[in-house]
């Protein structure tokens, strides 16, 4: 090994640093090359160590903006990676029925105390109470199961009456309208709910002869996707006078396996025109190694009792993307599988869920008594 290899930090000029030593890629933190161990008397020796083996010098994390994060148990745990140093897991509260290790508000963490700037990765007032922001060992807020009839203090979930219309209305009793699909045992596609019209296709939430709100209701599984060379589709502001809000229902499992986005803000007039995707599922959610970008908000209710799957699981993508989610998730359980951590300079995250207060605004069929306890988005002029 050559002086080069021992002086230069860069390892260009080098091509045998690899081989004598470790180099850590400054674009995916991936670490390569051997490190020697032994030497020490007394000590074992184990030789020559392959460190290409080894995790990469940066762990995936998952990140939530304009909004909380809340368990019934713990939250992390000693394995649980933090995040990067002046990164964070969630902008406000994280409030937990157990403990909380390994993840931090932008107001603090575990430990901190008020005052204490070098504990923060914002940079809050002098005096910050970090116990109003990081809440362990708190009053649990109870999932909506079916075993009490989906109510918790976040409000009722009315399921049957949600998808029942009364006689040949076709609404159901708060005036949504009902259109049914499928059957117990079949999957629905997009196909059927004429959403597959092309690449980027513009979809109005509400009934189109009565510009009502709407409920999807799905009797089996859905899966979310066009197939062929349709990969994302737009959920779009509605027209004057017609409404943006609309539910799916699914009985079954929701797959998602393709990009979601909102259409412009600009056209809107009331906000009851903004676009507000509301999804309930009664079974399990899994979020697809196709699916980047998500919008919505999505009330997993399952799965079943005796199934060992999660509650909502987002898989890992071929090409190592990020996950983006615009609105919120609440489930029994999560598994997060996105492996991605930008770059050892600019870490990033490897899900991140921004809650945009859509569902507050203009809240989706069924997500009325939820929505009022959740929190509010204001632009205020300082």
């Amino acid at each position: 090994m050559g002086d080069e290899c021992q002086t230069e930090i860069s390892c260009d000029a080098c091509a045998t640093c690899d081989r004598y030593g470790l180099s850590i890629d400054e674009s995916t933190g991936k670490i390569t090359g051997y490190g020697w161990s032994g030497n020490d008397a007394g000590k074992s020796e184990l030789g020559w160590i392959d460190f290409s083996r080894t995790n990469y010098y940066s762990q995936a994390w998952l990140q939530t903006k304009f909004g909380d994060i809340y368990a019934q148990g713990d939250i992390g745990s000693a394995s649980t990676p933090n995040p990067p140093t002046d990164k964070y897991n969630a902008l406000y509260l994280i409030s937990s029925a157990g403990t909380i290790s390994s993840f931090r508000s932008q107001r603090g963490a575990v430990g901190c105390l008020p005052g204490d700037f070098n504990c923060y990765s914002g940079n809050p007032t002098s005096g910050v109470d970090v116990s109003e922001f990081i809440q362990q060992n708190y009053n649990p807020l109870y999932f909506p199961y079916a075993s009490t009839d989906y109510t918790n203090i976040l409000g009722r979930l009315d399921i049957d009456g949600l998808t029942e219309p009364i006689g040949a209305t076709g609404m159901n009793k708060y005036g949504d309208v009902v259109e049914s699909y499928g059957a117990e045992g079949q999957t629905t596609t997009l196909n059927q709910l004429g959403w597959c019209t092309g690449e980027g296709t513009q979809i109005f939430l509400e009934d189109p002869a009565t510009h009502r709100t709407k409920v999807y209701h799905i009797k089996g599984d859905l899966n979310f996707t066009c197939g062929g060379s349709q990969t994302s589709l737009v959920i779009s502001a509605a027209q004057p006078d017609h409404k943006g809000s609309g539910t799916i229902m699914v009985d079954g499992r929701l797959t998602v396996n393709m990009d979601m986005s909102y259409g412009s803000l600009g056209a809107y007039q009331k906000i009851d025109q903004l676009p507000s995707l509301g999804v309930i599922v009664k079974d399990y959610l899994v979020i697809g190694e196709n699916a980047n970008n998500v919008v919505g908000s999505y009330l997993v209710l399952g799965p079943w009792s005796g199934r060992s799957v999660t509650g909502i699981e987002i898989m890992n993508s071929v090409e190592e993307t990020p996950f983006q989610a615009q609105g919120l998730f609440i489930a029994g359980t999560f598994k997060f599988g996105r492996t991605y951590r930008g770059t050892l300079l600019d870490p990033q995250p490897a899900e991140q869920i921004i809650y945009d207060g859509r569902v507050v605004a203009n809240p989706p069929p069924g997500f009325r008594d939820f929505s009022k306890v959740l929190p509010k988005i204001r632009e205020t002029v300082p």
